[in-house]
């Protein structure tokens, strides 16, 4: 169910602002404000891009990451430049003073009862992000990249963070 849109200014907890985030160069960057406006971004390609994003940010904010690894099929350089893809986004949330978690992928598709990819069975890593935009959708309908004719790949690069900054808004709890 989508976030209500506000008329008046939140106050205390309601005022938080909650980015998430899916690590790579296929990822991207959601903010939910706390006025239930969503902002997207695709992956910013340069250390100094994602800083500057990172730091324009609304705040206060909290900021979910997700967990992952590299796979043992990516290779040594793969593996290598994933990594320091990884290292640059902690290092970004850090200088931009934003707080953040991990969320495991597990974590938060099954949350939103989304099951996990049946490459197995026959289901392609785009089938799978077809039904992770499907999820998507079904919680933001009135967003308006679903709307955009020729967005799919930008559909598909944002709905990971879209879903992990929902996650995090649910189960966040003030400590």
């Amino acid at each position: 169910m989508p976030v209500p849109k506000r008329t008046t200014p939140p106050s205390s907890y309601d005022s938080l602002n909650f980015v998430g985030v899916d690590p790579g160069k296929q990822g991207g960057v959601v903010v939910i404000d706390c006025f239930g406006g969503v902002q997207w971004y695709l992956m910013p390609e340069t250390p100094t891009d994602l800083l500057n994003l990172f730091l324009d940010l609304p705040k206060p904010i909290r900021g979910a990451l997700e967990l992952v690894r590299s796979m043992p099929n990516d290779g040594a350089a793969g593996a290598f430049t994933f990594g320091e893809g990884y290292g640059r986004l902690q290092m970004a949330l850090a200088a931009a003073q934003i707080p953040y978690e991990f969320i495991t992928p597990r974590g938060w598709q099954k949350h939103f009862k989304v099951q996990p990819r049946q490459g197995k069975k026959g289901e392609t890593h785009s089938q799978f992000k077809d039904r992770l935009r499907g999820t998507s959708q079904r919680l933001f309908p009135e967003l308006e990249l679903w709307s955009i004719p020729k967005t799919l790949g930008k559909q598909r690069a944002i709905c990971d963070a879209l879903l992990i900054a929902q996650y995090a808004k649910e189960t966040y709890t003030k400590v």
